[in-house]
């Protein structure tokens, strides 16, 4: 009886995974869902042809992440609805305060670059 190690099972969801967006994505898109699958597996397939055997890190993109939440929050921002917002995305008035000083330095930063250009 052969038994899959931890590493074994992370291998499997993630190709598994790749299999479901991508069928999920062809669907969507109008693809026969037979047809879907079958694209979906040669996909992973492929990756795993190209790519098996080495070590491939995924970064989380917190920054990213967290750049487009403040942008959100910073769109929602009419001046005086601090108290408002702070409550709204479960922050203190001061961190709000000090997320709306970074999105407009942020703004300001990226602006002068792109004068330059």
């Amino acid at each position: 009886m052969h038994r899959s190690s931890p590493m074994e099972s992370v291998r499997n969801d993630f190709v598994t995974c790749i299999i479901d967006h991508a069928e999920n994505a062809m669907r969507c898109a109008g693809v026969e869902p037979k047809k879907a699958k079958s694209i979906a597996i040669g996909i992973a397939d492929k990756l795993v042809e190209v790519f098996g055997g080495q070590n491939i890190t995924f970064p989380k993109e917190h920054k990213r992440k967290q750049a487009q939440k403040e942008a959100m929050i910073f769109s929602q921002f009419t001046g005086t609805n601090y108290r408002a917002l702070a409550v709204t995305h479960n922050m203190t008035e001061r961190g709000l305060r000090k997320l709306l000083i970074r999105v407009r330095s942020r703004i300001a930063r990226d602006s002068k670059t792109e004068s330059k250009q």
